[in-house]
């Protein structure tokens, strides 16, 4: 595969998923060992309970 078509494939799929975030709110929880520290994964646990309890239409992600 040439180097223009990986880009083409990546600016589509990075597009999709623009047009995803602007349909439902994004919520980003940062895991990394710094924020794991902190609690980030209880916070996660806590807002994937939350949005499944309330049936939400947010998008929760681990970055």
């Amino acid at each position: 595969m040439s180097l223009s078509q990986n880009f083409a494939d990546l600016r589509s799929a990075a597009i999709e998923k623009l047009e995803a975030i602007k349909e439902k709110p994004l919520i980003l929880v940062g895991t990394a060992t710094c924020g794991r520290a902190a609690g980030a994964l209880e916070v996660l646990n806590v807002f994937r309970e939350e949005v499944s309890k309330h049936q939400l239409d947010v998008q929760v992600e681990e970055v």
